[in-house]
């Protein structure tokens, strides 16, 4: 009896090391194959892929501690952990969590992941912003044709003399994804075909910042261009342009990334007094310190935007890594956010109408119920 329980606890170790030889294998692999490529053409989202396959507990067991601030967590390595480790680097499946049988086989299942803090009328999963990268070949040299003059600009615009506009600046507007185009605008239907340089979603900033200052309330636009980053960089690209305003501007106090959805018209849009609106999405990343903070000012901002225009607002989504970026850069400010307006399919026409709205529910919000502007109140004519 003793012989046979020595036999088995051998076999259970052999089995055991040999699952331990091929995780490390696939680890130093990856991470071999990660450090050869070249630089321009890695971000974090490549190592996201891989941890993002793996929960936090196994990733806690794999690296025994991490350093967290000033503080360490260390986990016991137990031989379960291991076996869990490996069974999520080759299958992807972990097995505490049902969710992750699935996310593999179900189209958008993955949406899931993300939790919606206010939903909007007639909002439910099947709403969830989507955001969808350019194809392959709009990726890596996105402003391929543009005329130099254009590239790397980052001025306010002003549409009128800059005497008569707000002095203090506490609005900073800026796209990451400055390519993010409308179908009907640019005469196409492929909705993989939505990306422009000239007709995009900088108009969209621009027209904020003019609704703004409009209602007295001092923005800044940024108009700048990425040429040549690489697609999963961009967030990094906005931040260091952020933060330079940030610099340049220490009156800066609202940080808005302006981005449009890629769902279809069905999903992005409603009529309200016979008009057509482009619905706008509050997208929190919850990976940043600030993402509570962040979330209250989503929240104050929806439901102002429900009490003036009811549906224009699909309501408040907080994404974490596996459905989205899931900082943002909004770990820049507590009160940084990124929104949203419409869709592919939506018009210019309707993204300036939605994003008047949206001035006006910011209004209200920033100047907390004293004296509004006369142009703050909704539009209630058909």
């Amino acid at each position: 009896m003793q012989n046979w329980l020595s036999q088995n606890d051998f076999k259970y170790r052999v089995k055991r090391t040999v699952y331990i030889i091929i995780s490390l294998a696939l680890m130093f692999f990856y991470f071999g194959v990660f450090t050869e490529l070249r630089t321009e053409n890695v971000s974090h989202s490549e190592l996201s892929k891989l941890t993002s396959l793996l929960s936090k507990e196994s990733l806690l067991h794999a690296f025994g501690e991490i350093p967290y601030f000033f503080t360490i967590v260390r986990v016991p390595l137990k031989d379960e952990a291991w076996e869990a480790l490996v069974s999520e680097l080759v299958t992807g499946v972990n097995l505490k969590d049902p969710r992750t049988f699935l996310r593999g086989e179900l189209p958008e299942f993955d949406l899931f992941d993300t939790d919606i803090v206010a939903a909007g009328k007639g909002v439910d999963y099947t709403d969830i912003p989507v955001d969808l990268p350019p194809p392959a070949d709009l990726q890596p040299h996105p402003n391929k044709g543009v005329p130099p003059h254009e590239e790397n600009n980052d001025v306010n615009s002003p549409t009128k003399p800059e005497e008569e506009s707000p002095k203090n600046k506490i609005v900073y507007i800026y796209n990451t994804h400055y390519t993010e185009s409308f179908l009907p605008e640019l005469h196409r239907t492929n909705p993989d075909q939505a990306y422009d340089v000239q007709i995009s979603v900088r108009s969209v900033g621009q027209k904020l910042k003019e609704e703004l200052e409009k209602m007295g309330i001092g923005a800044q636009f940024s108009n700048k261009l990425y040429t040549g980053v690489y697609y999963p960089r961009l967030y990094q690209a906005s931040r260091k342009t952020v933060l330079t305003a940030m610099k340049q501007n220490g009156n800066l106090q609202y940080f808005i990334d302006i981005h449009r959805d890629s769902r279809r018209r069905k999903k992005t849009t409603i009529s309200l007094n016979g008009k057509d609106y482009a619905r706008i999405s509050f997208i929190i990343g919850a990976l940043n310190p600030h993402w509570q903070e962040n979330k209250k000012l989503a929240l104050q901002l929806h439901y102002e935007l429900e009490k003036l225009y009811p549906g224009v607002s699909k309501g408040v989504f907080v994404k974490n890594h596996e459905e989205g970026n899931g900082e943002y850069n909004q770990s820049i400010s507590p009160r940084s956010i990124l929104i949203e307006i419409g869709g592919v399919d939506n018009t210019m026409e309707e993204e300036y109408r939605s994003t008047k709205a949206f001035a006006q529910a910011f209004a209200a919000v920033y100047l907390e119920g004293k004296a509004l502007p006369v142009n703050a109140q909704p539009d209630t004519q058909p």
